[in-house]
């Protein structure tokens, strides 16, 4: 988890915010796995970050892979899928990469927005010039 200042998140590539989540997942070891369960030290910062969270101090953004995961070698009998996706999830701010049908380094992008931030997205001319939406739920 990482909390960027808002001085990071100005930085238009992004590397600020990069390098510190980078910094964050380095830190996950057997010394912090062992702290974890034994130790109430990370359950204090992850409750401490809930409550921001709840008074509306902070906003919740999460990103997770699914990469490299074999989801287009499924077969339920009637052949491999044309595609792979999510149900609707009740979360938002949420972003789920995938890899692309093909293998060619393609990536899908799941994204769960609040309905008016999606409609502000699909229109955002920076975006689109990276990305090439599909369907929407």
């Amino acid at each position: 988890m990482t909390l960027p200042s808002a001085a990071t998140l100005t930085d238009a590539n992004c590397s600020a915010l990069v390098n510190q989540v980078r910094l964050q997942i380095a830190k996950i070891n057997p010394e912090f796995l062992r702290q974890f369960q034994e130790e109430n030290a990370q359950l204090e910062i992850i409750k401490a970050t809930s409550a921001k969270f709840h008074k509306g101090d902070i906003v919740s953004c999460a990103f997770t892979s699914l990469c490299r995961l074999p989801l287009y070698d499924a077969d339920f009998g009637w052949g491999p899928p044309d595609w792979a996706g999510s149900p609707a999830l009740p979360f938002k701010n949420l972003f789920v990469l995938m890899d692309g049908k093909f293998g060619d380094g393609a990536v899908d992008v799941l994204v769960h927005l609040k309905e008016s931030h999606m409609e502000r997205l699909k229109v955002d001319r920076e975006f689109l010039k990276f990305a090439s939406p599909t369907a929407s739920s």
